[in-house]
């Protein structure tokens, strides 16, 4: 048994070239899954309908944060390999029929043959404000899964995004891809701040927002921009994508994201914020090497590399490009508005996946 992947890449701006080009480089590759990751500004109809004729396997795609129109696709071949796919509708309005869908993703998992594993790939919708109910779901009933996961961005935008189903890319809906494999992997997680500064208070939040409206009783934007010794004007995305917020969760110290300020001096995040909760102005650091140490360790764990698959915040600034994390490896990289890794949604860090080639 052994693992095949190749990744492909277009920058044609039209979508049907885009696709043809992606198919004329992975021509002599025998596909059994693809994972398709788009630019939303890509006519995705045109798209959804390319790959629902042509695509002869199970596919796994979403819409990236990339600002320039860009197909990548990760094509992975192994005769012992197989894709189940499950979709979760509707995910903003709750956990609607989420019980039943979890159960067929366990009972399809115990179906696996003897001496192979399984591997979850979850895609959401990120404007969905599902990620943090559905990974926690996932993660406790399905504790012999090991997954992760990325959320579907617009550009930067932050209007609509879009996860692939059925033939057509949708909005509001995530889908877990289960893989069946008889070669080894290995996930690991990479955290790119760093705790600094005085602690802070949210004192009011928007849960359904995701927005920190005020802290120590004034303005959010005010007291954020004071902690990093500016002018609320002064505050910029530059500014926000270096110093996310971090909060205090139980023992936990986790990142929020700031995805904009909105009119209303509210800082608006990525992931779950609250009322009552401590935070303080982080600061990025350069977590490449750190990115490249986790991998190396999970090379050295498993032997030869066929693939490697990254989900990588969007509002991430890496001086280097995390496509040359090894050079040798076909490497996909999903820029996302979050990660999901043991069960929790993430921001401001980046999720792997190394894909053994077993023998």
């Amino acid at each position: 048994m052994s693992l095949s992947a190749r990744v492909a890449a277009s920058n044609e701006s039209d979508t049907l070239l885009a696709w043809r080009d992606v198919q004329a480089q992975l021509a002599d590759h025998p596909a059994k899954a693809l994972i398709v990751f788009c630019s939303a500004d890509h006519n995705l109809p045109t798209l959804g309908n390319a790959l629902a004729q042509s695509a002869n396997c199970p596919v796994l795609a979403c819409t990236s944060a990339e600002t320039t129109p860009v197909l990548r696709v990760m094509s992975l071949a192994d005769a012992d390999l197989n894709l189940h796919l499950f979709a979760f509708p509707a995910v903003s309005t709750g956990q609607v029929n989420a019980e039943a869908i979890i159960e067929a993703i366990a009972d399809a998992a115990q179906t696996s043959p003897l001496g192979h594993q399984t591997l979850g790939l979850l895609l959401v919708d990120g404007l969905s404000h599902a990620e943090e109910w559905l990974a926690h779901a996932l993660y406790t009933r399905l504790p012999n899964v090991a997954f992760l996961g990325g959320s579907a961005g617009d550009s930067f935008r932050f209007e609509r995004t879009w996860v692939y189903w059925d033939g057509v890319f949708r909005s509001d809906v995530a889908v877990f891809g289960l893989f069946d494999l008889g070669t080894p992997f290995h996930l690991f997680q990479s955290e790119l701040c760093a705790d600094a500064g005085e602690p802070l208070v949210i004192t009011l939040a928007d849960v359904q927002r995701r927005a920190v409206l005020q802290i120590n009783g004034l303005p959010a934007a005010e007291v954020y921009a004071a902690a990093l010794g500016l002018r609320e004007d002064q505050l910029s995305p530059a500014i926000w994508r270096k110093h996310p917020l971090m909060l205090k969760v139980g023992a936990d110290q986790v990142a929020r994201a700031i995805s904009h300020v909105a009119s209303d001096g509210a800082l608006v995040c990525l992931s779950a914020v609250d009322t009552g909760l401590i935070a303080t102005v982080g600061t990025a650091s350069n977590t490449h090497a750190e990115l490249v140490e986790q991998y190396s360790r999970a090379r050295q764990a498993m032997g030869k590399v066929a693939g490697l698959l990254l989900i990588d915040c969007a509002l991430n600034d890496h001086p280097d490009s995390l496509d040359t994390t090894d050079p040798n490896v076909p490497t996909l990289v999903l820029r996302s508005y979050g990660e999901q890794f043991n069960g929790q949604h993430l921001n401001a860090s980046v999720a792997g996946l190394a894909l053994g080639a077993g023998k």
